[in-house]
């Protein structure tokens, strides 16, 4: 998740990524997108334990923007991960993990325009890329965090 690599200084493998990172980050500073994610107060106290002080104070600063978007508890959205679920386990086709549904069940609910992610299944769940435009049956663009590519100006 962008926000959470975000908050976290991580160092992504691939440079593009971490400009995606910074490029997402830096163009919902200026205005231009929202950053949404799901707010669960649980989550929040273990994000908020395990982060450095540096992270929080960051956390803190984004919950106050216009540009950062809490979606809250809908009970759609838990019927909505538990239909996810089961599409893709019917199929015989890996079933993305409870948290992933959910992210993916919140980005559907609430019409987001992109998910951003990185997961392609390395850990054995199910490749969140390869959902790009069909998640369960729901249209859901899925993508890293696009990156403003360097442009040459020639005189």
């Amino acid at each position: 998740m962008v926000l959470i690599s975000w908050l976290m200084n991580e160092t992504l493998p691939d440079p593009n990524d971490d400009q995606g990172v910074r490029d997402v980050m830096e163009r919902a500073e200026k205005g231009e997108i929202i950053i949404v994610t799901a707010q669960d107060p649980s989550k929040k106290e273990i994000l908020l334990n395990t982060m450095s002080p540096e992270a929080v104070r960051k956390y803190n600063s984004a919950l106050r923007r216009r540009t950062t978007q809490f979606l809250y508890y809908d009970p759609a959205v838990v019927d909505l991960t538990g239909r996810i679920r089961e599409y893709y386990k019917q199929r015989g086709e890996k079933v993305p993990t409870s948290a992933d549904a959910e992210h993916l069940a919140y980005a559907i609910h609430y019409k987001v325009d992109e998910f951003h992610t990185f997961d392609k299944g390395k850990k054995g769940g199910a490749d969140l890329l390869a959902m790009d435009g069909n998640v369960a049956g729901h249209s859901l663009r899925i993508c890293k965090p696009p990156f403003k590519q360097a442009q040459l100006v020639f005189k």
